[in-house]
């Protein structure tokens, strides 16, 4: 009868139904390289093929970007929000993978900020687990951004952050201006605000800001109503 013993023949994890300790009729390796392979040797006539390469990593989004982390897919940008001076406006997105990212690029919609604002900052926030917003990673001032419409702005991030996949996070443009506010290429929610806010939370908005604030408590928060798009980039 043959018998099932573990061996090192082939190395690696082995597991061998022999008639004997010299004669194999089937061995099993399980091999410790980066894409585990099997081998299954009749007598040790049959060789050890390549292991073969893993299966790419496949997005739920089928056009979602390559590279860098977008707010929401270019595929829903169907609407032009235009958030109201002062008025931090959150759009909550779940990082895909682990990936640097160094700067952040912004479209105009078909209006872009008058002359001059006081404040243009993008902020990158995580979401914690009770909610609250904290600020990772940010944009410098700069009131020469979204002076264009129709037009991309891509700004250096004051410090690289890397993104943790599985983990939301929350995209927030922030201008304060006392002229024309710019719009953006993005999405105009009509489900109702409070089905927009079961999780996992889709939008938020913050009024009367005159800066990106470190942190936000979610009971601050209030619903937005749409989706403005921005992408974070190596």
């Amino acid at each position: 009868m043959a018998k099932v013993t573990e061996g090192t023949s082939g190395s690696d994890g082995v597991v061998i139904i022999a008639d004997s300790t010299t004669e194999p009729v089937l061995e099993v390796r399980l091999a410790t390289d980066a894409h585990n392979r099997l081998e299954i040797l009749g007598d040790g006539s049959i060789k050890t093929g390549a292991g073969g390469s893993a299966p790419a990593a496949q997005s739920p989004e089928p056009y979602a970007l390559t590279t860098g982390h977008e707010s929401l897919p270019r595929t829903l940008t169907s609407g032009s929000p235009q958030p109201a001076t002062g008025s931090l406006r959150f759009t909550y997105f779940t990082a895909r993978r682990a990936e640097p990212a160094t700067q952040v690029r912004v479209w105009t919609g078909t209006t872009a900020a008058a002359a001059t604002p006081t404040l243009v900052r993008f902020g990158l926030y995580m979401v914690e687990p009770n909610q609250d917003l904290t600020l990772v990673a940010s944009t410098a001032n700069d009131t020469t951004l979204l002076a264009a419409p129709s037009t991309s702005y891509t700004k250096a991030l004051q410090a690289s952050y890397t993104f943790q996949p599985g983990v939301r996070y929350a995209f927030g443009p922030l201008v304060v201006s006392g002229t024309t506010m710019p719009n953006y290429p993005g999405l105009s929610l009509s489900v109702n605000a409070a089905e927009q806010a079961v999780a996992p939370r889709l939008t938020g908005a913050l009024s009367g800001q005159t800066d990106l604030p470190a942190t936000v408590a979610a009971g601050s928060i209030a619903i937005s109503g749409f989706m403005i798009y921005g992408v974070f980039l190596p």
